[in-house]
């Protein structure tokens, strides 16, 4: 079973972990915007920027263009930008006692073959 802090609840570290995920993104997202105005993608022999992410970061064509934007976009929206970060290291604090293992369960919808 997974065990959990008893000062922190599951559902604070699912919001812990979340805020983590989209300060990561949003660290992607920078770097993609310098790599779509940057030649590396032309010198890999890649048709475009874009497609270049897509195939190397496996990842889809709505997300690469999605997370492009969202760096070429973040100067426009620098309060938006430093709140998130600010927030950043208030939220990763509490994450230091997150396990790292999963919650065993024995609901039907984990076993193979039993989706309904």
């Amino acid at each position: 079973m997974l065990q959990t802090a008893s000062s922190t609840s599951l559902g604070e570290q699912l919001k812990a972990g979340q805020h983590q995920i989209d300060v990561l993104l949003l660290q992607q997202s920078h770097l993609m915007a310098a790599f779509v105005e940057s030649d590396e993608w032309e010198e890999d022999g890649s048709a475009t920027p874009y497609d270049w992410i897509r195939i190397n970061c496996h990842l889809t064509s709505n997300a690469v263009y999605d997370r492009a934007t969202v760096g070429e976009k973040a100067s426009e929206l620098v309060e938006s930008v430093q709140a998130m970060e600010a927030t950043s290291s208030a939220c990763t604090t509490g994450m230091q006692s997150i396990p790292t293992a999963m919650p065993e369960t024995n609901s039907r919808s984990t076993r193979s073959g039993t989706f309904r």
